[in-house]
């Protein structure tokens, strides 16, 4: 999930979950961050390695799970 920052609720509410996560570099700033951001993700197998990564390590740590 990627979201643009404090637009409206669900952006709001996708932003606090990615936080809550350990995700924070999923938030981007701005609507060409955010396609920037889709397009490397898109690109680099290794980096969304990591995102799973972090994800699967959180889910036992993080009050959100």
């Amino acid at each position: 999930m990627l979201t643009v920052k404090g637009r409206n609720f669900a952006s709001r509410v996708s932003e606090s979950l990615l936080r809550a996560a350990g995700l924070e570099e999923l938030t981007t700033r701005d609507d060409d961050d955010y396609v920037a951001l889709a397009v490397a993700l898109a690109g680099d197998l290794t980096r969304l390695a990591g995102i799973r990564q972090t994800l699967d390590e959180n889910r036992f740590r993080a009050p959100l799970f």
